[in-house]
């Protein structure tokens, strides 16, 4: 054996590997502070929107109710939205759990409501959109 397979590190290997990893956790720390937007609460009830909210206005929690044939809670604080109880018989739009991010939503079927977070028009004028294609 000629020693052909070891191969020998310089300082300039570690430090182009230290600037990566920073590199790394630089963009990491970007990536999720920046979805971080002021987010608004739209509730629809067979199509029709019944409330709005921006979540940054919200300074303590409270429990919005959207009455129909299946009654469903809501539970809205100025970081997310969580449906507390609904009467329909899966409860699926209970497990979806805490909603906190842009796009997320909950549907009750039975229902007919569904809960959708989405960028307030706030940080949509801030961002400088034009507007939004669906």
């Amino acid at each position: 054996m000629n020693g052909t397979g070891i191969k020998k590190y310089r300082l300039s290997d570690f430090i182009l590997i230290g600037i990566v990893i920073i590199c790394a956790f630089i963009l990491t720390a970007v990536f999720f502070t920046s979805g971080k937007s002021e987010l608004r609460i739209s509730v629809y009830q067979a199509n029709e929107l019944i409330y709005q909210k921006d979540l940054s206005e919200v300074e303590n929690p409270y429990e919005y109710t959207v009455h129909g044939d299946l009654d469903v809670t809501l539970l809205i604080e100025n970081d997310g939205v969580t449906v507390i109880n609904s009467d329909c018989p899966d409860k699926l739009c209970q497990k979806a759990g805490k909603l906190t991010q842009n796009g997320q939503s909950a549907v009750c079927l039975p229902a007919r409501v569904s809960i959708v977070l989405e960028n307030s028009a706030k940080a949509t004028a801030q961002n400088g959109l034009d507007g939004i294609v669906r």
